[in-house]
């Protein structure tokens, strides 16, 4: 009888605390995530995206739950959504797993509360997988997109932002989906307007206009051609702001042709792993499953009308000992 006892407790202690996880997930939130989203208000086409999804009774924390899972929900508001090219929504509800992933960029998991103080942060890993650049120079920015306000539900809190949020994936399939080549429907904006409303590449904005590649970025090749689409690893303002000032003056001032070098060192040209750099350079060595480039950390990923923009930590150093002498650089330890 002792033996039978001691093998019947494991199996009554588990059943109970299933029960009482049963228990909780039927209750549900008192106050949820479409509840905070009528309140902030102008959230409809994002509250009708998560029902669709299937992605309220994880933002509620709903069902069986042995722990108490809370979340940061970054969600577009209505005229977000009605800025994004015509027939995106309807693509997008055809397909419920890439709206699903669309929506998962927008969420975070707060385990431990980790994003109480989300200022604190520059970049994070949403549900997605894919990462988002925080920047809180003007106003908090999440990708470029403006924080317009906040509200706090029984499992997270609620930011507004004024821009869709779409990962590299679900643009490429959103692309074949719409039949439309090059993702130009995911992004008109050229590279400059894409640096600038990022929010943390002002610096290399700068740059670009200075060396004048920003048209050929944007796809104005030689004699009309068409250049491009290009992958451009672009350093963010804290990696320009981590080389001399000197050094970063005299190729802004004094020579375009070096400051051409330098940048088109970050940029490859359609799908070629192939860096434009001169003969005898290292090459550029990219990892994007493990988001590195050479030594840098990719931070998050955006579209613009020719391309994709990969925000990395550090400006990459062509392997010229001339170039590197001449303004005072050298090539980080390995």
């Amino acid at each position: 009888m002792i033996v039978k006892i001691k093998r019947t407790l494991p199996i009554l202690l588990l059943a109970s605390l299933a029960s009482i996880a049963l228990l909780i997930g039927a209750m549900g939130a008192d106050y949820g995530i479409r509840e905070a989203a009528k309140d902030l208000g102008n959230l409809n086409t994002f509250s009708a995206a998560i029902q669709k999804a299937d992605v309220v009774g994880t933002l509620n924390n709903e069902g069986l739950r042995l722990q108490n899972f809370t979340f940061v929900v970054f969600a577009p508001n209505d005229q977000a959504f009605k800025d994004l090219p015509a027939g995106t929504m309807d693509a997008l509800y055809a397909n419920n797993g890439n709206l699903k992933d669309l929506l998962n960029y927008h969420i975070l998991n707060n385990d431990d509360n980790k994003y109480a103080d989300l200022a604190r942060f520059t970049t994070v890993e949403t549900r997605e997988g894919d990462s988002l650049a925080i920047s809180n120079a003007n106003g908090m920015t999440i990708n470029g997109a403006n924080v317009l306000g906040s509200k706090a539900y029984d499992h997270g809190v609620v930011y507004v932002i004024d821009k869709v949020l779409i990962p590299a994936k679900v643009a490429n399939q959103l692309a074949k989906d719409m039949n439309q080549t090059a993702q130009s429907s995911i992004s008109s904006v050229g590279i400059s307007q894409a640096l600038n409303s990022a929010g943390s590449l002002n610096k290399l904005a700068t740059a670009l206009q200075t060396a004048d590649l920003v048209g050929w970025l944007d796809g104005q090749g030689t004699m009309g051609t068409h250049s491009g689409p290009f992958t451009i690893f672009a350093p963010d303002d804290n990696a320009f702001a981590a080389i001399p000032v000197s050094s970063l003056n005299n190729l802004m001032n004094r020579n375009e042709s070096d400051l051409q070098k330098l940048l088109k060192y970050h940029i490859i040209e359609k799908t070629d792993v192939i860096n434009m750099t001169a003969p005898g350079m290292i090459k550029t060595n990219v990892d994007l499953k493990n988001g590195t480039v050479n030594e840098a950390t990719i931070l998050s990923s955006m579209r613009y009308n020719n391309g994709v923009v990969y925000v990395i930590n550090t400006i990459l150093l062509p392997n010229d000992r001339n170039f590197l002498n001449k303004y005072g650089l050298s090539l980080p330890k390995p």
